[in-house]
């Protein structure tokens, strides 16, 4: 995967100055492309807002404010899946925040692991990790 700010190896970025990705899709793997601008962009399908992403698409889950507005019900509907993430990736916006202590004892008590960075970094790891056969899940808020 190389990451890149223009057009030159044929990616489009959502609009100038913005992140895009290169990513390998040699093994159909869901992976994001690019973000910013408020918006996320994964195999040619632009979404807009908070977004959660998987081996099995993105979805958007609407305007959450900021990270602050996370509870455990916007988590809840991930861990009802099939097979269950090994890990959720939380993208909090452009800077990196703590886990609530709300959000904390939840996952503590579901017993998932969850790590918490700001939106690139999130947006990059669920990249890598998903290349390397995990189970991950990435719950993102926009940046512009």
């Amino acid at each position: 995967m190389t990451q890149s700010s223009g057009q030159k190896d044929g990616t489009h970025p959502l609009s100038s100055g913005q992140v895009s990705f290169t990513p390998d899709h040699s093994d159909d793997l869901f992976t994001l492309d690019g973000y910013g601008g408020g918006a996320f962009r994964a195999q040619g399908a632009r979404v807009e807002g908070t977004v959660v992403v998987s081996q099995n698409g993105i979805m958007s889950v609407g305007e959450i404010a900021d990270y602050s507005a996370l509870k455990p019900e916007h988590f809840q509907g991930l861990l009802a899946q099939t097979p269950r993430p090994e890990l959720i990736l939380i993208g909090v916006g452009e800077k990196m925040q703590l886990l609530s202590s709300e959000l904390r004892a939840f996952f503590d008590k579901e017993e998932c692991p969850v790590e918490v960075m700001d939106t690139g970094a999130a947006a990059r790891t669920y990249n890598v990790l998903l290349a390397e056969g995990r189970r991950v899940v990435a719950f993102m808020l926009p940046v512009d």
